[in-house]
């Protein structure tokens, strides 16, 4: 019941925002984000609600699809336990990330900005857990589910090559696979 009404006040305020861009709010775009971002290991039902509002957002205020693609790319991305749960919260959000890139220009730019992160070897985890701080940089745990997962993140890129940014899309993917950290 709260995500159906957390879902339902963010749609209100996107198309608010859509009817009058210059109303002022209480809300700021980084609390919307926030909010919607929660529901990255929520029910497939939710995860597909959550990306769907965020495209609907970024097409009303196109300025923060960076801010809202970096959210995707590093935190709902792969986890530990992403392997035990057959990585079907993976596979729900590339299933919903590519039939958004369908739906309009902005989708398929968020979708061309997203997908290539779920192409990664390794992952990062922080977790805090009162005093104590964990952070580590793990890989990620090959089975036939992600390799199915893989090949339709491939597929989308091959079938989208000649609409994609080249230079953009290149390096991200070269973030994504060879991004040291000091």
């Amino acid at each position: 019941m709260v995500p159906s009404i957390t879902f339902a006040y963010i749609k209100h305020f996107i198309d608010e925002k859509r009817l009058n861009p210059n109303n002022s709010s209480p809300f700021e775009s980084d609390d919307i984000i926030s909010i919607l971002s929660h529901f990255s290991h929520s029910d497939e039902s939710d995860i597909v609600i959550a990306l769907t509002l965020m495209v609907e957002y970024i097409s009303v205020k196109p300025k923060e699809i960076e801010n809202v693609a970096k959210i995707i790319s590093e935190y709902w991305i792969y986890d530990d336990i992403d392997y035990v749960n057959l990585y079907k919260r993976e596979t729900t959000i590339i299933d919903a990330i590519i039939n958004l890139s369908g739906n309009s220009e902005i989708g398929f730019h968020f979708s061309s900005l997203i997908l290539p992160s779920y192409l990664k070897f390794t992952y990062s985890l922080t977790r805090a857990k009162g005093r104590q701080f964990m952070y580590g940089k793990y890989p990620v745990i090959i089975s036939d589910e992600l390799k199915n997962n893989r090949k339709k993140v491939w597929k989308w890129i091959i079938s989208n090559i000649s609409k994609i940014d080249h230079l953009v899309f290149i390096k991200k993917l070269y973030r994504d696979f060879y991004r040291t950290e000091l």
